[in-house]
């Protein structure tokens, strides 16, 4: 085990001396494992850690390389870390898919399948290697004719290798099942078309879950909850407007707090179609197809629990949050949102705000539904080309290009951001010219 201390100087207050301890596994991290008996240590073996010889930028160089699918291909073996989704295509026509990363083979005699923590004091549960490229989850020309990826993994459920590739691994988000349905509307897509999808504000699950409870009083249920048939008549006009999360349409801030926890809140269900946002998907689509098979079908005690069980909870946290009057809500809601900050610097992992001081309110958004593809809460990079003119190309890096105070592009993109809109950003050098703000040369003596 190699020893070392590091020092993190705290802003007002006095250094903190930490000890950082590595195995050949990764470093210990005992204080941030849970259920660990006394006397135990955990170490924590990544891919960025156990792999020093390669970098995943030589992967990136030669996809800029690349001059069709094939290549594109290639170059996506190098690719190491953090794992992707990657599509792409080529001016032949041709389409693909790649899980891309890299993914140990765990021991056949690791516990659940090495995705627990387990025994380090041999090497019998350790990584024997990793799968190789050819070996990863992909497809190429899918005879549907077209491939997309929403944070999930668009392969078969025969796959075998299990590779714990994070969100969606197991199937379809409630964002890529959206944009699958969008796909399968039309067999060619403008531009245009393309960038409207990006403003698409449905969740598929909400505007399901409304679906079934409407399903539910119209088959005349005796022993539907007062809170569900308050619910149902007040998302009314919100379900017949296209069930679109837009604050602007009123019932957009009930549907919002509509449960999408689907093993929490049902384990029944969960146990049938599977955790998560893949488990929920499995089984909206699921009921979808036993009806259109069998319009007379119905649902079983444990599908109508869900349903009238998501829909008293958004009622009642409605209330909670809002207050009573639900002629308030949809203020109460634009109220809160407002009230809501964006910490300086602050990230995925949880890390509080390094200086309140700098904090920004949120605007107000008209799309906060992380669910939906236009979802502007959780935007983070948006970038529209069209091929057969880049120059017309447009982006959107919310909320501006620098995090330091003060600088003339922190707040960039802040308006366009709140009115969901992408700002012109041409790809050739000479189009970029009527853009530029400010310009910095290097030269051979120095910044100019």
């Amino acid at each position: 085990m190699q020893v070392r201390q590091e020092t993190v100087k705290v802003r007002g207050g006095q250094d903190q001396v930490l000890t950082i301890r590595e195995t050949q596994f990764g470093p210990v991290v005992t204080s941030l494992a849970s259920d660990v008996r006394p006397g135990e240590e955990v170490a924590l073996k990544r891919i960025p850690l156990c792999e020093t010889d390669v970098e995943t930028v030589e992967a990136a160089l030669a996809m800029f390389r690349a001059r069709d699918t094939a290549e594109f291909d290639a170059a996506l073996a190098g690719w190491r870390f953090p794992s992707a989704n990657a599509v792409f295509g080529d001016r032949n026509g041709n389409i693909g898919y790649r899980t891309a990363g890299a993914f140990p083979y765990r021991s056949l005699l690791a516990p659940d399948g090495g995705n627990a923590a387990h025994d380090g004091s041999s090497s019998r549960f350790d990584w024997i290697g990793m799968v190789p490229h050819s070996l990863a989850p992909h497809v190429m020309n899918p005879s549907r004719g077209y491939l997309a990826t929403a944070n999930h993994r668009p392969i078969a459920s025969f796959y075998p290798i299990p590779i714990f590739s994070g969100t969606g691994s197991g199937g379809d988000t409630v964002r890529s099942r959206r944009l699958a349905e969008i796909l399968e509307q039309d067999t060619l897509f403008t531009p245009d078309e393309v960038l409207a999808v990006h403003y698409d504000e449905v969740n598929s699950a909400r505007r399901d879950i409304v679906r079934w409870g409407r399903w539910i009083r119209q088959s005349g249920a005796r022993t539907i909850p007062e809170e569900m048939r308050r619910a149902l008549d007040y998302l009314e006009d919100w379900y017949g407007a296209g069930a679109k999360s837009d604050r602007s349409i009123r019932g957009t801030e009930l549907a919002e707090l509509l449960p999408l926890n689907f093993r929490s809140s049902n384990t029944e269900l969960a146990l049938t179609y599977g955790g998560g946002e893949p488990g929920l998907c499995y089984f909206l689509k699921s009921l979808e197809r036993r009806f259109a098979a069998d319009p007379n079908a119905s649902l079983t005690a444990a599908e109508s629990g869900f349903v009238q069980d998501s829909l008293v909870s958004a009622w009642k946290t409605a209330v909670q949050s809002y207050g009573a009057d639900s002629s308030r809500w949809q203020s109460g809601a634009a109220e809160s949102l407002r009230s809501r900050k964006l910490g300086y610097f602050e990230s995925l992992d949880g890390f509080p705000s390094l200086d309140p001081a700098f904090d920004l309110s949120v605007p107000g958004l008209s799309c906060v539904d992380g669910g939906t593809i236009q979802s502007q809460l959780s935007e983070s990079y948006t970038q529209w080309v069209p091929l057969h003119d880049v120059d017309k190309a447009r982006s959107l890096l919310p909320v501006g290009m620098s995090e330091k105070p003060g600088s003339l592009f922190r707040l960039s993109t802040y308006t366009a951001w709140q009115e969901g809109e992408l700002h012109a950003a041409p790809l050739r050098r000479e189009a970029l010219e009527p853009y530029i703000i400010q310009r910095t040369s290097l030269t051979a003596g120095g910044w100019r």
